[in-house]
């Protein structure tokens, strides 16, 4: 799973596709934040970064142990 704010001034987006590119795969979920900075954990919408996260972590386990 890659999750990135749009608007990271550390990272931005930009310097993150060589990245993304590396680890695609027909298992790589993305997740981009309008809005969302840095710590994507931290921001307003922390809840819907969770939320994204929590959802893979069950697809993922289910699909290894069903």
């Amino acid at each position: 799973m890659w999750l990135h704010g749009e608007d990271d001034g550390l990272v931005p987006l930009s310097g993150s596709r060589g990245g993304i590119e590396a680890v695609r795969g027909s298992d790589l979920t993305e997740r981009f934040y309008p809005g969302g900075r840095h710590e994507v954990f931290k921001e307003t919408n922390k809840d819907e970064v969770l939320d994204d996260v929590t959802s893979f972590l069950d697809r993922a386990l289910t699909a290894r142990n069903p």
